[in-house]
Formats: C-alpha cells, structure tokens, sequence
C-alpha cells in the first residue's frame, strides 16, 4: 500500500541528522539505483519457470502505457483496502505520488514479450527519526496471474540490495492493519518489524502500521 505521511519522535537529529541527509542526497542524485547493486544477477528473475527482466525509472521517464498500468494495477488491487481505510480510495492522489520528483519506480516485464508483471514505488527519504535515512517503499504490486510465485518476496530483496548499497538505515513501508496477507508477508515472511514512528509505538490510534527491516551494512555497498 502507499505509504502515508509519517509521524516521527524528533529525536536524533544534529550531526547524525546532517549525515542521513546527505546520504539521501546522493541517492537521489543517482540516475540508476539499480547500477550501484552488487550483485548484478538480481537484475533478472529466474525462478519458478519465469524469464523476468528488472528496469528502474523516474515517472516521466516512462511511457503512457507503462504509466497507466501503474496507476491501473494499484486501483485494481488496493481501491478495496482503501475504500475501508479512514482514508479512502483517491486516484489523483495516488498519482501525485508516484509522480513526486524523488518518485523511482523498479518494473518487472516478462525478457521475450516484454509484458508488465510487477513494480515497486519507493523513495530515500528520513527514516522514523531525522537522524535514520531509509528506502521507503509505497507501492509493491504485482498482477493477479504472477501472485504467489515469489515475485514480492524478489522485489523487496532488490529493494534491501538498493538500501544497502547507499548506506541506508532502514527499508520501510506502511501497511494497512486490516491487509492480513500482507501484514503476514511483511511480518512474518521478511521479518519486518513495527517501526518506532508507526502510530501504535506512539500511542494513536490509525488503521496502518509502519514496518521496517534494519539495513546490514557488513560488506561492499557500492558496486564502482
């Protein structure tokens, strides 16, 4: 689901502040995220019998086809979530976000056909306190007839190799309480864990969670 905006502790800013900045800075100024990966091989998706190629763009840098899918995909799978959310389905909003400046988007298309299976919106933006840089992620979709073949679980590895590879703190996203599926894919199947921004550590009462999986940092980050 996308993410909403988010209430942080206002704690641990200053010099730790200036540096989480500055590493979003350098990731936003990266054309291709998906370039400074190390292991180059998570470029493609081989498994379950599937031939899968993984791009990465800036809204306008798509074309209106692959535009309107986005936009299409998330209303097909999301509107119910949110038409039972305090919230609400809006698709206006829905596309403010993903054409936010700091907006990246990593498409899934199937090697021969060139077919649109899944994507992922995120941003680097300032984790659950101003001193934590993180990957955001507000989208993970993925269409009806590739669910379950272990697609999601591919593109949030592709998302923590982006996170490692430019020093973040955090992945981070926001869940709906009442998306049971994917509360438990999440929690229980990647092992994401309350954030200490989600409202529920902070004493409010909302429908949503925010999750988020710390970033090891151990080993190479950068591919130069």
């Amino acid at each position: 689901m996308s993410a909403i905006k988010r209430r942080t502790n206002g704690s641990g800013g200053g010099q730790k502040g200036c540096r989480a900045m500055a590493l979003i800075s350098v990731a936003n100024d990266c054309l291709n995220p998906l370039s400074k990966i190390v292991d180059q091989t998570l470029l493609s998706y081989r498994e379950n019998q599937l031939n899968l190629d993984l791009e990465c763009h800036r809204w306008p840098e798509m074309d209106d086809q692959c535009q309107q899918w986005i936009i299409q995909l998330t209303e097909d799978n999301m509107k119910t979530y949110y038409d039972e959310s305090s919230n609400g389905w809006s698709r206006s909003n829905k596309l403010k976000e993903f054409r936010h400046k700091t907006s990246r988007h990593l498409v899934l298309r199937c090697a021969d056909t060139r077919r649109l299976i899944a994507f992922v919106h995120f941003r680097f933006e300032v984790g659950g306190t101003d001193s934590e840089s993180a990957v955001y992620c507000y989208e993970l979709q993925v269409v009806a007839s590739h669910q379950r073949l272990g697609i999601g679980r591919y593109l949030m590895s592709c998302l923590y190799a982006i996170g490692r590879a430019f020093n973040m703190h955090k992945v981070m996203l926001t869940v709906f309480k009442h998306n049971t599926i994917a509360m438990d894919f999440y929690a229980k199947t990647l092992k994401y864990r309350i954030d200490r921004s989600s409202p529920s550590r902070c004493q409010m009462n909302a429908d949503y969670e925010i999750l988020c999986l710390t970033v090891d940092k151990k080993g190479p980050q950068i591919d130069k």
